[in-house]
């Protein structure tokens, strides 16, 4: 009894020891969420801009080549 009792409580020290932490917490989530919004939304901005100015150049250059 007393082999299985101290097998026990080695076996319980050392699973209280040797738990690796895996995995990101909720904090860590939220903070690359709002880190990937905030650069996503800043480039999607930058691109309707270009091609907001893409349109525009185009229609001028249409219009001349009519004229």
């Amino acid at each position: 009894m007393n082999t299985l009792k101290f097998i026990l409580t080695n076996k319980i020290k050392y699973l209280k020891v040797v738990q690796p932490i895996n995995g990101f917490t909720l904090i860590e989530l939220l903070v690359g969420l709002v880190m990937a919004f905030i650069i996503i939304t800043s480039l999607l901005g930058f691109m309707i801009t270009i091609m907001e100015t893409d349109r525009k150049e185009q229609a001028k250059a249409t219009s001349e080549q009519e004229i």
